[in-house]
């Protein structure tokens, strides 16, 4: 009889190990599945700000070229308007200043 109970325990321990096991197997599975899709998403996210970083690159190196060219732009302008002897804003403000100025005097000897 107390084989039969020893017995007994026996097959009970050994289904109850089976069925951890089998438990195990199917938990594992799940989070190996789970951890492949999350794994899978984090490197698509990855690849999306990596090729916002690449596009923000581009950009700003186009803004450099933008601004060397307009600088480029400026400068060639300056120096044709310098070249050519013409006025610059500057220049024309500069005798208009001079111009009210003299306009003032002028009307003030008229009155007198």
């Amino acid at each position: 009889m107390a084989e039969a109970a020893s017995e007994k325990k026996t097959d009970y321990n050994f289904f109850i190990v089976k069925a951890l096991q089998k438990a195990t197997e199917t938990i594992t599975s799940a989070f190996k599945e789970y951890n492949e899709k999350y794994i899978a998403k984090i490197e698509d996210t990855i690849s999306i700000v990596e090729g916002f970083k690449e596009l923000g690159k581009k950009f700003i190196d186009n803004i450099s070229i933008l601004e060397k060219i307009e600088e480029k732009i400026s400068t060639t302008i300056t120096s044709v308007v310098n070249q050519m002897n013409l006025s610059t804003k500057q220049d024309v403000d500069k005798l208009t200043k001079a111009m009210d100025e003299l306009r003032k005097k002028v009307e003030e000897l008229g009155k007198s």
